[in-house]
């Protein structure tokens, strides 16, 4: 099984990073935004989950390639029980979905990603995955975050859930400057779509 999620975050992480290069030229040619972070430290839980999870994420691959699982596969952290390749296989699917998500995401919103410093021509994307949550790229994270911690079913992941009120925090602060940069209609657009959660269709 090991194997088996070891190419599977290879080919995962290899699509990831053409994505992420394909968009960052698509926004240099289309004129590109400001820097997307700022630099507070309420935002330290978010980034440190997050660069936690793709250094793990590439460390997972690199260890079973090379031979050296075993030093991970140790107890106390690493996690035996019956049915665990049911766990690690839910674990694949959540992290699917999770790459899928975010790929989606980024390829739908371009240049227009949110920006601390957003230039004039800076539209509200209400599009896509958008058009579900608000926030599809961080609903994408968390199933990614979960998705690796059942594959690999090792303690070592579970400090990269420290991004996720991380970025309850992200959110808050970023909705702030959404509503103050585009008013009314950032709130309507609050008013029908959740913020990581679909809203049940009204009637």
């Amino acid at each position: 099984m090991e194997e088996i999620i070891a190419v599977f975050l290879f080919c995962c992480l290899s699509f990831h990073l053409a994505v992420n290069l394909w968009n960052l030229t698509r926004r240099g040619v289309e004129g590109g935004s400001e820097a997307e972070h700022q630099q507070k430290p309420q935002f330290v839980l978010a980034a440190f989950g997050t660069i936690l999870f793709w250094v793990e994420s590439f460390l997972y691959p690199v260890l079973v390639f090379s031979g050296l699982y075993s030093w991970s596969d140790v107890f106390p952290l690493q996690l035996h029980f019956m049915g665990d390749y049911g766990v690690q296989v839910l674990g694949m699917i959540l992290s699917g979905a999770g790459y899928l998500l975010f790929w989606w995401s980024v390829m739908v919103r371009g240049r227009f990603a949110v920006a601390w410093s957003m230039k004039k021509d800076h539209r509200l994307v209400t599009w896509g995955p958008y058009a579900l949550v608000r926030h599809p790229s961080y609903v994408a994270y968390f199933l990614l975050f979960f998705g690796l911690l059942f594959m690999w079913l090792n303690l070592l992941v579970v400090p990269c859930l420290v991004a996720i009120p991380g970025y309850f925090q992200v959110v808050e602060a970023e909705e702030r400057m959404l509503v103050e940069r585009f008013g009314e209609e950032y709130k309507e657009y609050k008013r029908r779509v959740g913020r990581f959660l679909p809203q049940p269709a009204k009637g």
